[in-house]
């Protein structure tokens, strides 16, 4: 599993033309992340783009997967 954690983390640092397909794969790739290894996200600063904060302002709705999968690993920590 460790090993697609990298490959998931380019998706959502590449630079692409910003189109509703790569959104969807980006999306994707975050839903992948937080089901593989949500403590990932708290890693990095909030100016980063895979900080905790961009991740849920960018691509998570509320009620989503994510917020869902980020919550259940902040009780885990807590």
């Amino acid at each position: 599993m460790d090993r697609y954690i990298p490959t998931l983390e380019n998706v959502l640092l590449k630079c692409e033309m910003e189109n509703f397909e790569f959104y969807k794969k980006r999306i994707m790739a975050v839903e992948l992340l937080t089901s593989i290894q949500p403590l990932t996200f708290f890693q990095y600063d909030t100016a980063h783009t895979l900080s905790i904060q961009n991740i849920l302002y960018y691509y998570a709705s509320f009620g989503s997967v994510i917020w869902e999968r980020i919550a259940v690993s902040i009780n885990i920590i807590f």
